[in-house]
Formats: C-alpha cells, sequence, structure tokens
C-alpha cells in the first residue's frame, strides 16, 4: 500500500511538473508572439514616416522644378519671338529641317549648363514637343543616329512601359499627375518594375527596397511654351474637340529625389527614424534569444524532475521487491 501511494505520488508530481513546463513555454510564446507583431508594426510605422517625409519631398521639389521649368519656356518664347518677329519665316524653315539652326542655337543656350540644383543628366532640362525630345545636352542619353523619337527613346529605357506613360501624361498635359521615368538599370536585387505612375507605386518600391529603391527613377517637370496653342498659333484642340498636331515646345526640367535629398543634406532625418528601426530590431532579436532561454530553462527543469521522480520510483519499486522477497 505504501509503494502504491509513492508511485501514485510520483506519477502525480510528475504530471504536474510537465503541465507547467507546457504552460510556460505556451503562455511566454502567445506572449511573445504579440510582442514580435507589436514591434513588426513600429518597423512599418516607421518606415512609412520615412514615406511620408520623402513624398512630401517629391512634392516640394516638383513645384521648384515646375518654377524652374515655367522661367526658362518663358524665356525661350521671348528669344524666339525676338529673333523670328515674323514667324511665317520659322514655319518656312521648319518646312526644310526638323530643326531650323537658329531655334536649335536658341534652344541650345538655354539648356546648355542647365540643371536643377545637382550637376548631372538626371537633373538636367530637355525641350520636346509631340513627337519626340528637340534639344538634350544629356550625354549618357544621346544617341548615336541622331534618333530622337519618342518610340526609340522610350525603348531606351530600363522601363519602357513606365516611360510610355510619363510622356503620353506630358504631352496630354496632364497637370494633376507627378510624372517619372526610369531610364536607369537599378542594382537593387528584385527590384520592383513600375506598371502604373502612381505615387502610391513608388510607395510600394521604398517599402520593399528602402530609399536606394528609388535611385533609379527621374521625375518629370514640365512647362509649355504657350499653354493650349504652339507658336505659330494652332490650337492643341480643335472647334470639335479633336486633339491636332501642331508645334507644341515643351520644356522639362528633370531631378532625382534621391540626388537632390543627398545635395541638401536632408538625409539626416530618415537617418535618425532608421536607427529607431534598427533599435527596435535589436530589440526583438533580444526578445528571441530570451525566450529560447526560457523555453531550453523550462524543459530542462521538466527533465530533471522527470529523472529525479523515476530514480525515487524505481527505488521504491526495488524496496518493495525486496520486503515481497522475504516474506
Amino acid at each position: 500500500m505504501t509503494m502504491f501511494k509513492g508511485k501514485k505520488s510520483s506519477l502525480y508530481i510528475l504530471g504536474i511538473c510537465l503541465l507547467m513546463g507546457i504552460v510556460v513555454a505556451v503562455v511566454y510564446r502567445a506572449s511573445y508572439n504579440t510582442y514580435v507583431a507589436h514591434q513588426d508594426y513600429q518597423i512599418v510605422e516607421l518606415r512609412k514616416e520615412e514615406w511620408e517625409y520623402i513624398e512630401s519631398q517629391i512634392i516640394a521639389y516638383t513645384l521648384e522644378a515646375t518654377k524652374k521649368a515655367d522661367a526658362t519656356a518663358d524665356a525661350i518664347r521671348k528669344d524666339i519671338l525676338r529673333v523670328y518677329p515674323d514667324l511665317s519665316v520659322l514655319q518656312e524653315e521648319f518646312a526644310e529641317t526638323k530643326m531650323p539652326p537658329r531655334l536649335g542655337e536658341i534652344m541650345m543656350a538655354h539648356l546648355s549648363g542647365s540643371f536643377f540644383l545637382v550637376d548631372n543628366d538626371n537633373n538636367r532640362t530637355f525641350i520636346c514637343d509631340e513627337s519626340g525630345v528637340l534639344s538634350d545636352f544629356a550625354i549618357t542619353k544621346a544617341t548615336h543616329d541622331g534618333v530622337t523619337g519618342w518610340p526609340e527613346r522610350i525603348q531606351a529605357h530600363a522601363n519602357p512601359a513606365l516611360a510610355e506613360q510619363a510622356v503620353d501624361s506630358i504631352i496630354s498635359k496632364d497637370y494633376h499627375t507627378i510624372k517619372y521615368w526610369e531610364f536607369w538599370q537599378s542594382g537593387q536585387p528584385d527590384h520592383i518594375l513600375i506598371d502604373d505612375m502612381t505615387i502610391r507605386a513608388l510607395q510600394e518600391v521604398f517599402m520593399a527596397e528602402g530609399l536606394e529603391g528609388l535611385r533609379t527613377y527621374e521625375f518629370l517637370c514640365p512647362s509649355y511654351i504657350e499653354k493650349d496653342k504652339d507658336i505659330f498659333g494652332v490650337s492643341d484642340v480643335s472647334p470639335e474637340s479633336v486633339r491636332q498636331k501642331n508645334n507644341k515646345f515643351i520644356v522639362v526640367q528633370s531631378f532625382n529625389i534621391v540626388e537632390q535629398l543627398e545635395h541638401a543634406g536632408q538625409l539626416s532625418v530618415l537617418k535618425d527614424l532608421q536607427i529607431k528601426q534598427e533599435r527596435v530590431g535589436y530589440q526583438k532579436a533580444e526578445e528571441q534569444r530570451f525566450l529560447q532561454i526560457i523555453v531550453i530553462a523550462s524543459m530542462s527543469f521538466v527533465l530533471v524532475m522527470f529523472f529525479a521522480l523515476s530514480s525515487k520510483y524505481n527505488r521504491e519499486v526495488e524496496q518493495n521487491d525486496t520486503r515481497n522477497s522475504k516474506l
């Protein structure tokens, strides 16, 4: 009877120990999952804060770049009217060549050395019309065969579909859309190719790839030398509301947001947010290590109790056998 009670007691205690170990592991695991979800949420929110700052700067730089394009377009218009007081002469020259020499000189004079804050081809000014590029000093984007039509230019881009949307938006005078294209190939692994020219699409790239994911995009800020017609007075739209071809000159100021932020020393704001993200990630890793220690300690305790109680049980069985053999 004594042995049975001891056996029952040992098994009871062993069951309690196993249950305690399981409860500790399950409860802490649940707590850890809640903590991790909260930490992941914090990291996403911090990345969203980064994006909100970047988006605000895209809008601010777009406004400033558009002002520069407007000023350039106005200056070119005045020079055209000064050089060609009789615009019929310019029309005759257009009939003979795609780019009349004197008009080309006017455009070159205004584009030479024309950058937006950062002195490189990603932040240059160029002039185009609905058929293609008329004048562009960007040596890295210059063609060797003189082809400047939009179809050929678009196919030279890393993302032709995006470039086509940008060109269509410029030609159609879509004033409400922020325009951008991606001429350069990205060095980012698994880089997302945008097929819809929206700010939200850029946000998705940033959330997945960070600031470097935005490095290959150029924002485009157009200004039209004449708003609703070309320099010769030919309207963009006929009286029947049909778009019609004309010689509408468009000044486009481009800029790269990453290079602009670097140039202005504005990356410190993003750096502070990145440090916070790294701190949250470190805390998450520390919690994971602590969980491992708790689980290992709990399981070790259960195993020690198991072997201790098993040993006690075996001794009780041996003692009982000895007593029975003496009877």
